[in-house]
């Protein structure tokens, strides 16, 4: 008896053969070229592993000195389950302290961030959840008093009825922060939800770092509303069916000092089943998109596929939004043409790339295979002091494409034949002009690869990653960079790299390679480059070792480097925070170095000396060291107090002896006596 197949299925299995069959020519002819390819010189071997929870990362750890010893730590922070801080040598948690801290009852998609949450000058860790809670915990596991809860949007209850989707030309009619008494009856209070990384800044550039802008998509959440504990249906009046028509994409602005919100941006309004839903998955970039040494402007897109710009007033910027397919990743910014002017690169989920310019302009558009969850970033792979873009995809390959025209680099893509969910890490090891790359493949292979694909190695780690993999010098001893991966399962796993060559500088390799640390997703709010020559500001060694500064004020000596410079009327805003308190500001229209005097916190303490550097463009650059203020003289001043009653009750005693009876009674617990 003959079967009966259906073109539509005959057509869907001729299309399957088809990827699989491009799947494993490509795969052979990367391993052809691979097997070419002279290994590129290093071993990656485990230091160690440590299992924080048994739910995956959603978002990067945090690689810093959380207590101020000089010694670097891991904030961890995965889906559920628990947070700890460990030590970067030893994978422990960090000794004597509450750490690790039980979260069982709440997610977490967001990276730790540091903030003087108490103003002791001390950086405190600062965890937001996936429903809009901010909680901050001091050094040694610590929770603190100081809390925040993001309220709920009101959405209009019929407001399905009357548009398919409400955007920023018409939100304003159906969504709103507050609703009086007398209308709440019309309207739904909708959950928040934080599900990227908020971001940290001075915005309004008045010198205060307390400003945080947090990407929120406020909805029903399944697990939220099924349970009977957790959701009154009753309450809000509406029925389970309807749940899923509310969904909300919009920017908080909270000051972090006050922990007041200070605005709050409607975006886009949607039923979670459309097509082109409203969330917000990934975090906002802030820059000064006009490069007038002004304030800071919010650029962000949604899952809809629309890029916004909101100035400092919270007005949509003319010209946008511009609309795409569902954007993925954090927007990069930075001057990838070299004209002097800051460009935004948008990927989405169709492979299409954008270069804009700061108006909204498309400059010029590429595309790619597959798809690229994380985003983009930039670099100058070869040298030559201009900028790349770098691209990762789903279906394992790598791009690199010319900042100028979007053209793709001659020797891309790679194809590595195994989907990659982050960016390429870059780092500079041994070589004063090129860095390697270092990505994390879904079948569990660490590959490092020469960016001019002139070598190619790999290393079977035995685990997936959804998140960057990080790079620092983890373990000193090692005279090598170390990788921190964070997988799947909730496991850190410290990579240390071997060379498998003499290397006739091995201290000037090091402080070429910590140029590249990346201790996070990106080293600050918006810095999306790995360049050698690039703008940073760094502290002088003998600064950064003196740990213990008495008097009224200290010298910090500091280099300001920006090699390109397009015009001589351009200035380098520099702050000095003891914590999140400001200590000194100067401004500087010349690089090099550069000297500051700068006063001690008035009371005796410790905590860490943070340098930030914000040129015109509104780029942020940091060094950080920790520091001890007039501790000793503490000490001393205890002493002090304290000698007198030693020495007189010593005198006393020498005078006139000890008591011949013992100065306090004694009980014989001898019943016969």
């Amino acid at each position: 008896m003959a079967v009966a197949i259906s073109r539509p299925f005959i057509y869907v299995w001729l299309s399957a053969i088809i990827f699989v069959l491009d799947r494993v020519l490509l795969a052979v002819s990367y391993d052809s070229v691979n097997s070419m390819k002279p290994d590129c010189g290093y071993d990656i071997q485990k230091i160690w592993m440590r299992e924080v929870a048994n739910t995956p990362f959603a978002a990067p750890p945090l690689i810093a000195d959380v207590n101020g010893d000089g010694k670097l730590n891991i904030v961890a922070a995965p889906f559920s389950e628990s947070i700890t801080v460990l030590d970067a040598q030893t994978g422990q948690h960090m000794p004597d302290s509450l750490w690790p801290v039980q979260n069982l009852h709440s997610s977490i998609y967001a990276s730790p961030l540091q903030y003087d949450a108490d103003g002791d000058g001390m950086l405190d860790l600062l965890f937001c959840t996936s429903s809009g809670e901010l909680f901050f915990y001091t050094s040694n596991g610590t929770r603190m008093k100081k809390y925040h809860q993001l309220p709920s949007s009101y959405v209009l209850k019929t407001w399905y009825q009357k548009v398919v989707i409400a955007s920023t030309d018409n939100i304003a009619n159906y969504v709103k922060a507050e609703v009086s008494s007398g209308v709440k009856s019309a309207y739904v209070p909708v959950s928040p939800h934080v599900l990227a990384t908020p971001i940290i800044a001075d915005l309004n550039r008045d010198g205060r770092r307390e400003e945080i802008v947090i990407p929120v998509s406020y909805f029903y959440d399944e697990d939220e509303y099924r349970a009977s504990e957790h959701f009154n249906i009753e309450k809000k009046n509406i029925s389970i069916t309807e749940l899923e028509k509310y969904l909300v994409g919009g920017i908080v602005y909270l000051n972090l000092t006050s922990m007041q919100i200070m605005n709050t941006i409607f975006l886009e309004l949607s039923q979670l089943t459309a097509n082109f839903p409203a969330y917000i998955l990934f975090s906002p970039t802030v820059i000064d998109l006009d490069s007038n040494d002004s304030h800071l402007e919010t650029v962000t897109g949604t899952s809809s596929g629309k890029l916004y710009v909101i100035e400092a007033n919270g007005i949509i910027r003319t010209g946008f939004p511009i609309p795409f397919d569902t954007l993925h990743g954090q927007l990069t910014i930075g001057d990838v043409n070299s004209d002097g002017m800051l460009e935004i690169i948008a990927i989405d989920t169709g492979g299409n790339i954008a270069c804009l310019d700061r108006l909204g302009k498309t400059l010029w558009e590429s595309e790619i295979s597959g798809n690229s969850s994380p985003g983009t970033r930039l670099a100058d792979i070869n040298g030559d002091d201009h900028v790349e873009i770098l691209v990762t995809t789903d279906v394992g390959d790598i791009y690199v494409l010319h900042g100028n025209n979007g053209s793709v680099f001659s020797g891309y893509p790679l194809h590595l034949n195994s989907p990659i969910h982050a960016n390429i890490l870059l780092s500079l090891i041994h070589d004063d002009t090129k860095a390697l790359f270092f990505t994390l493949t879904e079948d569990g292979n660490m590959y490092i690869l020469g960016p001019d694909t002139e070598c190619s190695s790999h290393f079977n780690i035995g685990e997936t990653s959804l998140v960057q993999t990080l790079s620092h010098d983890l373990v000193p001893q090692t005279n090598n960079m170390e990788l921190l991966a964070a997988t799947r399962d909730g496991t850190l796993i410290c990579l240390s790299l071997s060379q498998n060559f003499m290397d006739d500088n091995e201290d000037y390799a090091m402080d070429i390679a910590k140029l590249t640390v990346l201790p996070s997703e990106t080293k600050t709010p918006n810095d999306f480059t790995y360049l050698l020559h690039k703008p940073s500001i760094e502290v002088n060694s003998h600064t950064k070792e003196m740990k213990d500064v008495m008097g009224s004020s200290f010298n910090l000596e500091f280099q300001i480097v920006d090699p390109i410079i397009y015009d001589k009327t351009k200035k380098y805003t520099v702050h000095v925070y003891y914590g999140n308190n400001l200590l000194a500001t100067s401004v500087y229209n010349i690089t090099g170095y550069h000297s500051l005097t700068v006063p001690v916190w008035l009371e005796p303490s410790q905590g860490h000396i943070v340098v930030s550097m914000t040129n015109h463009h509104g780029q942020i650059f940091e060094d950080c060291f920790p520091v001890r203020f007039n501790k000793l003289i503490l000490h001393d001043l205890q002493w002090l107090l304290i000698s007198p009653f030693v020495a007189m009750a010593t005198v006393l005693l020498v005078i006139h002896g000890f008591p011949v009876k013992d100065l306090l009674p004694l009980t014989n617990k001898d019943k016969n006596r």
